[in-house]
């Protein structure tokens, strides 16, 4: 099955914009932007996520005061990972990513499957 050019599209807009974003030296953003080039690298297992589907996501449309996510990327096909960095212990973010992967379900449609991956400066989980 192909993936669409409306997944590639939005991928390479918003890969193309993390990865310029030089002047940006938030610690939380530098974490988003090492896990949209380095994902693949390194974290094998999730390799079928190629695409970035959306970068600080509203996880309420239309709500951005109900809390925003960081990075979902999808396989073109239906599945998707739920990706959270902050600087935040790494229990919280786990929690936080658990919670933001149900509450996707609601925002995209035709979902099969969603993972999810918490990232701390102290590592991805």
């Amino acid at each position: 099955m192909r993936v669409g050019r409306d997944i590639k599209h939005r991928d390479k807009t918003i890969r193309s914009y993390v990865l310029s974003r030089n002047w940006d030296k938030n610690p939380e953003f530098l974490l988003v932007q090492k896990v949209v080039r380095d994902l693949t690298e390194k974290k094998p297992e999730l390799s079928e996520f190629k695409f970035v589907y959306d970068y600080e996501w509203e996880v309420e449309p239309g709500r951005s005061d109900k809390g925003k996510g960081d990075l979902i990327f999808t396989d073109g096909h239906s599945n998707y990972l739920i990706v959270e960095c902050k600087k935040k212990k790494p229990q919280e973010v786990k929690q936080q990513t658990l919670k933001f992967m149900k509450l996707c379900k609601n925002i995209i449609k035709n979902v099969q499957t969603v993972k999810g991956m918490a990232v701390t400066r102290e590592g991805w989980d």
